[in-house]
């Protein structure tokens, strides 16, 4: 296997490997202050040392490794140009902390990130180890394909929402006649992007507070009726009205899936061979002396690319605190220097609203939150009762004039008044305001004691706080904009070595 450091580097000891892992990192932290090449430790040959370091393995390694994430090697425009900057920066990090901060104290975060570093790496570690251990015969492998069932079908899944015009069961073909025409009117009215309010209005079925949305579900759990209303509505439109013993539905779907298999057949080896090299390290696993048994017999946490991330990952953690003592150690800012930035965020109030509303809050005496039908139907009551206050409304009476009439809230004799209002509050309320325009009343909202309707009268755009309240935020702006100038700069300096 390729070194991922070469010889004469600073790294973490063999022999801090086979310890606990508190004192692991204890010896970590003492034998290998930090990664250094060669080159630059002890007066080295600094170009032989970088032809030599990092190896291709380390760099693969980092470049998916999840700590590295905020470098952008993803955003790299090609493989090659994606293996250049990591090595670079490997090389400028073992760098700088020799040549700027060779006294700097490792921080107790450090310790703590390094410990749940090695643990991952560990594991990782101890299923190649398992794997190299293991050989499945072809009894493992109907075992494991039974046990977990591995060639059985995913089945296609829709993922929709729909709106429910109950029908009573005893209903004359004239009222049968009239839901239907009823359901034609709403479904003409209907789109993807008001589907959730059209429901909240309209549907009977529990559903409607959640916007008429019940999720992803297979074809097979849902009947007859809905089965074919779901398959025979394209995805991303509304379809409908369809009939159903219970009345007729209006569909939308937002996305469908088809049938495919769990594993390809050319992925089922791999999964037998990790499942019975984990079953291998459950045996291992059975006490803490059997486990540090298995790691010391196998070197677990000697192995190169654990030794050469460790490394990497603390040098990485480190030159980040170490840019961030540099950059503290420059002068203040003058306030001339944070207009810049107070300019900026101030552009982000821009399109941002407060709100001026009044509520009514709508409840009944067998008011209940109980997933039963008993319990929906209590609250279907007080949704309609709602349904036919918000009509009132919108024939003309007055808002406030309702709100002392029929909320239950303590906003009432006030009119409902709720008064201006800067999201971010109660997500629901935020949906409804920013869906309102002046004038504007909600459909039927539920919250925990009963149905919303929710008023808008007025809406202007937020101001942003002054500079003075901005201050603190403006200056961490600021030392970010200073340290990726300082890393610019001492990145300069490295190239020239």
């Amino acid at each position: 296997m390729e070194n991922s450091t070469p010889a004469g580097h600073l790294h973490p000891t063999h022999t801090a490997a086979r310890l606990p892992a508190a004192l692991r990192i204890a010896a970590l932290l003492v034998s290998s202050c930090f990664l250094l090449l060669p080159g630059f430790a002890a007066g080295g040959d600094a170009e032989t040392a970088n032809a030599e370091w990092p190896g291709e393995e380390l760099i693969e390694r980092v470049a998916a490794a999840h700590w590295a994430e905020p470098r952008g090697y993803h955003m790299a425009d090609s493989p090659e140009e994606r293996r250049e900057q990591i090595a670079r920066d490997l090389r400028f990090d073992a760098w700088l902390l020799e040549h700027h901060c060779p006294g700097l104290t490792a921080p107790e975060w450090l310790d703590r990130m390094i410990a749940e570093r090695e643990r991952e790496l560990e594991s990782e570690a101890a299923l190649i180890i398992a794997r190299e251990n293991v050989d499945p015969d072809e009894e493992d492998t109907e075992r494991i394909i039974g046990e977990r069932n591995l060639r059985r079908t995913i089945p296609g899944h829709y993922n929709f929402s729909y709106i429910l015009l109950e029908v009573p069961g005893d209903a004359t073909d004239e009222q049968r006649a009239a839901k239907r025409a009823l359901g034609e009117e709403i479904a003409g009215e209907t789109e993807p992007a008001n589907f959730a309010e059209m429901a909240r209005l309209w549907s009977d079925a529990p559903s409607a507070v959640r916007g008429g949305h019940v999720g992803s579900m297979p074809l097979e759990r849902l009947g007859e009726y809905f089965s074919a209303a779901v398959r025979d509505t394209e995805p991303g439109t509304v379809g409908g009205p369809y009939e159903h013993p219970s009345g007729f539905v209006i569909v939308h779907v937002q996305s469908a899936s088809e049938a495919r298999p769990f594993l390809t057949e050319e992925r089922i080896p791999s999964v037998v061979e990790d499942t019975l090299a984990n079953e291998w390290l459950a045996e291992k696993r059975q006490s803490g002396e059997t486990w540090q048994a298995f790691l010391d017999e196998y070197g677990v946490m000697e192995r190169d690319f654990v030794q050469g991330e460790l490394a990497a990952y603390r040098n990485y953690l480190l030159a980040h605190e170490c840019m961030v003592s540099m950059a503290r150690e420059e002068e203040a800012p003058e306030d001339e220097e944070l207009e810049e930035f107070y300019e900026r965020q101030a552009r982000l109030y821009e399109r941002r609203f407060r709100y001026f509303a009044r509520e009514i809050v709508v409840s009944g005496p067998d008011w209940t939150r109980e997933q039963t039908r008993e319990g929906w139907e209590a609250r279907r009551a007080v949704r309609d009762r709602a349904r036919e206050i918000r009509q009132e409304i919108l024939d003309g009476l007055p808002f406030e004039e309702a709100a002392r009439q029929y909320s239950i809230s303590a906003t009432a004799e006030d009119g409902g008044e709720l008064g201006w209002i800067e999201p971010p509050t109660q997500a629901v309320l935020d949906r409804a305001l920013a869906g309102l325009e002046p004038g504007g009343v909600s459909a039927p909202l539920e919250r925990r004691d009963g149905f919303w309707l929710i008023h808008l009268e007025e809406k202007e755009e937020q101001q942003p706080p002054s500079f003075e309240e901005m201050r603190p935020q403006l200056v961490r702006e600021w030392n970010a904009r200073r340290a990726r100038e300082l890393r610019e700069k001492l990145m300069a300096e490295f190239d020239d070595v």
